[in-house]
């Protein structure tokens, strides 16, 4: 990918959510999109509702934004770890629900030059108008 940044589109369903897994599915009229850039170096956070309806014994949130904000420095393997220590301890040991974290780090790209798109098995010249590298 030669992108500089990527799109990032947040879907967000009314409670309660309905979603369908079948081809051709629609989403209610009624959720809302909210659309960000990925640069290069960010990290996405995916979570379940089981993480951010995770309670401590005195039935408070887990804080998920908060706490990961303390953690942007790290890759995505230790911030998965923080996340996971940190939400057992606040629940004091054992989930209610089922709960699923994924991070997703875009690392910088290296650009040399201007990006070339080669047309493989065609012979002809590439999308640059420039013949393809011989093998």
């Amino acid at each position: 990918m030669f992108a500089k940044a990527a799109t990032l589109l947040r879907i967000s369903f009314p409670r309660p959510a309905r979603l369908w897994l079948r081809i051709g599915a629609v989403a209610p009229a009624d959720c809302s999109v909210d659309v960000c850039t990925f640069e290069p170096g960010d990290t996405l956070l995916l979570y379940t509702d089981g993480v951010a309806e995770a309670r401590d014994r005195s039935d408070n949130f887990y804080p998920l934004a908060e706490r990961a904000a303390q953690w942007t420095g790290t890759g995505p393997d230790e911030l998965l770890q923080h996340i996971r220590r940190d939400l057992l301890a606040h629940v004091g040991g054992r989930l209610a629900d089922d709960a699923a974290l994924i991070a997703l780090h875009r690392t910088p790209t290296v650009h040399r030059g201007r990006p070339r798109i080669f047309h493989l098995g065609r012979g002809g010249p590439d999308a640059d108008g420039e013949p393809p590298p011989q093998a």
